[in-house]
């Protein structure tokens, strides 16, 4: 046997370094953000230091859950061309990528312009941004149903 445990999507062990680098990708992204909510609470949208200090590491962030989410979904689909297959694993990887592209979109439209210190749409970003969690959220929700059900069926408590 290989002392390499099944993933976490239940990935092949031949896989599991790519799914460990989409967690590792996912965790740096949450890290930036996490980052920038708190910088973004105490730095002002026309302070000069905005863009470097919220919104670079917010844009990172946001290229380390694409990054991850692709690699999650080629993972699953074989390729970012191809649709993944109508399983709970498809569905999670589905949201997932659709949640990281949302996040993009805010990071994109929440860059402060050095000409008015406004951000570049500000309706985006509260949209984009709402749409991001919620496809975390509904990923995060799926991926706990398979967990609960497998430990079910395995007759584990």
């Amino acid at each position: 046997r290989s002392p390499l445990p099944e993933s976490a999507l239940g990935f092949p062990r031949r896989h599991w370094r790519s799914d460990l680098g989409s967690s590792a990708l996912q965790f740096a992204g949450t890290i930036f953000f996490n980052a920038t909510t708190f910088r973004a609470l105490t730095t002002a949208t026309g302070d000069g230091s905005y863009d470097h200090l919220v919104w670079r590491p917010d844009a990172i962030g946001s290229v380390c859950f694409l990054a991850s989410g692709a690699i999650a979904y080629v993972l699953v689909a074989g390729s970012l061309t191809k649709l993944p297959p109508g399983t709970r694993d498809g569905h999670i990887a589905t949201v997932n990528l659709l949640g990281c592209l949302a996040f993009l979109l805010s990071a994109v439209a929440a860059y402060v312009l050095p000409t008015s210190g406004e951000p570049v749409n500000v309706t985006i970003v509260n949209v984009a941004t709402a749409l991001g969690a919620l496809g975390f959220l509904i990923g995060a929700v799926l991926q706990m149903r398979g967990h609960r059900v497998g430990v079910a069926s395995s007759g584990r408590s």
